[in-house]
């Protein structure tokens, strides 16, 4: 979990309830998550944690009321029951003779500490038997949802985009965006600092990094000189904001979304997906 990069398909840890956590999907197939941030894949039920720029930052967030906590590397809720689990903490477990200072040693996968040889993952239907990892941290977990897994969709091999020609319109609409970026400032800095395999980055710099083939809005915060009006529903309300910093998901999402594609050329340049740039 203290890579910088983590690809879908690594095991970072285990939850109270015996389910796998596995690394953050893509963007394209992070939607087909439950509200536990979980899916069924191959028919077992797996989590997976989401990176910083997949948070929805509209949700109510941690409100007790919601099971949609979709902060990265925090369960939206236990799919499974958590009856069974046994809960420790610093001050009282005593760590395995063959646990190593972290000082001395290092491991390429997740260390995951136990008081038996490893994590006894059981049927989701029994009561699991698992012990804490270095992963999401849920308190009174008595109190949050249990969702039964359904029958989600099946992602083969989430980490690989597919590879297509990129279309005449794409061709002809494919633009960096006028914006800065995070660090680097412009998209020239990116490449001098030879940052385009970032999705991140190459997003908002479709031209300078080569990606005229891949329709996606940049992942930066984009940071305008004036103010753009959002509005937006929440909890059944229409809600009306002023801001010069937000990100192309927002306006993904906002009712106005037409009118700020039309009338601020910068946001339509980078957000080429949501204002049928590309």
């Amino acid at each position: 979990m203290g890579e910088e990069t983590v690809t879908s398909d690594e095991l970072l840890g285990y939850a109270m309830d015996g389910f796998p956590i596995y690394g953050p999907l893509d963007d394209d197939s992070v939607g087909d998550l439950d509200a536990c941030n979980g899916m069924v894949v191959d028919g077992n039920y797996q989590y997976h944690v989401r990176t910083f720029e997949q948070v929805d930052e509209t949700l109510e967030y941690c409100n007790g009321d919601s099971a949609e906590t979709n902060w990265n590397y925090i369960l939206g809720c236990y799919s499974g029951s958590v009856d069974g689990t046994e809960i420790y903490d610093s001050t009282t477990y005593t760590l395995n003779d063959d646990c190593v200072p972290d000082d001395t040693s290092s491991t390429d996968g997740p260390v995951v500490v136990s008081p038996t040889d490893g994590p006894v993952v059981v049927d989701p239907t029994e009561s699991p038997s698992v012990s804490p990892t270095d992963g999401p941290v849920v308190v009174d977990p008595t109190k949050s949802p249990s969702v039964s897994p359904t029958d989600g969709p099946v992602v083969v091999d989430p980490t690989e985009s597919p590879t297509v020609s990129p279309t005449k319109n794409q061709e002809s609409s494919c633009l960096d965006s006028p914006l800065k970026v995070q660090k680097y400032s412009t998209c020239q800095g990116v490449v001098d600092a030879d940052k385009c395999s970032k999705k991140k980055f190459w997003s908002h710099c479709r031209v300078s990094c080569g990606k005229c083939n891949k329709c996606l809005d940049s992942l930066q915060k984009l940071k305008l000189s004036q103010k753009v009006t959002i509005i937006f529903e929440k909890n059944g309300e229409t809600v009306t904001k002023k801001k010069k910093k937000f990100k192309c998901k927002q306006v993904k999402k906002a009712t106005n979304k037409d009118d700020i594609c039309q009338n601020y050329s910068d946001v339509a340049t980078s957000c080429p997906k949501t204002c049928g740039g590309c």
